[in-house]
């Protein structure tokens, strides 16, 4: 088997041993952006949506378009927030893609989960959506996590909750990835009581443990293998950093690709907030920022980009030889 792994370029030139009835083309969308507020809490960016496509037929030599979809950016105001990229192959475009994964929603500050339908999502195997980016209730003021992204295992996991109480804003846990063992597990939501401990990382789907959340004097703990950050932590006077996505290892593919999870919520106090955890590679959503923007410099978290990878049995080339017989 050959495995062609594709993290930026607009075009890909099919190999003269591409063999069209044993190949798959597999897309994560870009992750979106958490977001980043002055107002209200921030809530998770959408982990991105996965795509798989097989026996494509193509022209050896052949140049094909392709695009890797960007991960989200927070921007300084929700506005200003952006949804991860698409991710396609082949076509001209998502919509006439041969196979296609919509990056994840882009985080707000409202109490709606930041989440795209797979309406768009182009697969002939399978598609599946990123996990939703957490929104808050009522009056949370850390900041939500990330949603993993969608993998060959299963969807992506949500991001959870921040908590409020009288002086402690702790953030929400990242969600975990889908990959080979599963869907991928829900962030933690933090305390809704005095704890001043956020929420941890939802596990990956091949059950690999979320980063630890922060606690009053520790930081959120990033995930691995796909799992979610842990939520930043917080106290009466401080506020501690939470923790990024997972880099993602899919089984079927190697040990540095694969969906990426969700970046833990920022924590806040009753001053100032603290960042969002980045997304994951490949294609986990960021955490949203804690409330408020006080001090300046604190945003959501970056979503991580999108992937295509290319799996094929090659065609074998048999040589005959000529053979020259001399008679006597």
């Amino acid at each position: 088997m050959t495995t062609i792994f594709l993290t930026s370029g607009t075009t890909w030139t099919v190999p003269s041993d591409w063999n069209n009835a044993a190949n798959s083309v597999e897309c994560i969308g870009g992750g979106g952006a958490g977001t980043s507020t002055s107002s209200n809490v921030g809530t998770g960016g959408e982990g991105g949506h996965y795509a798989k496509s097989a026996n494509l037929t193509l022209t050896r030599g052949a140049v094909i378009n392709m695009a890797i979809g960007a991960g989200g950016t927070p921007g300084t105001t929700p506005a200003a927030a952006t949804s991860g990229g698409a991710t396609w192959f082949g076509g001209t475009s998502l919509a006439t893609s041969l196979c296609g994964a919509v990056g994840g929603a882009h985080g707000t500050d409202t109490v709606s989960n930041a989440t795209t339908a797979t309406t768009n999502d182009i697969g002939n195997v399978v598609v599946r959506q990123g996990g939703f980016g957490s929104g808050f209730g009522g009056n949370h003021d850390g900041g939500a996590g990330g949603g993993g992204a969608a993998g060959p295992g299963g969807v992506g996991g949500a991001g959870g909750t921040g908590s409020s109480t009288t002086a402690a804003f702790a953030g929400g846990g990242g969600g975990g990835a889908g990959n080979t063992g599963g869907a991928g597990g829900v962030g933690g939501n933090a305390s809704s009581s005095v704890s001043t401990t956020g929420g941890p990382g939802g596990a990956a789907g091949d059950g690999t443990a979320g980063g630890a959340a922060g606690t009053a004097t520790t930081t959120g703990q990033a995930g691995a293998h796909g799992s979610g950050g842990g939520g930043g932590g917080t106290g009466t006077t401080t506020v501690t950093l939470a923790g990024a996505g997972g880099v993602g290892v899919e089984s079927t593919w190697d040990a540095s690709h694969g969906p990426g999870g969700g970046g833990g919520g920022g924590g806040s106090q009753s001053s100032a907030g603290n960042s969002g955890g980045a997304g994951g590679l490949y294609g986990g959503g960021g955490g949203g920022m804690g409330w408020p923007n006080s001090a300046g410099g604190q945003t959501g978290g970056v979503g991580g980009q999108g992937l295509i990878v290319i799996i094929y049995t090659p065609t074998v080339t048999v040589t005959r030889k000529a053979s020259v017989r001399i008679l006597a």
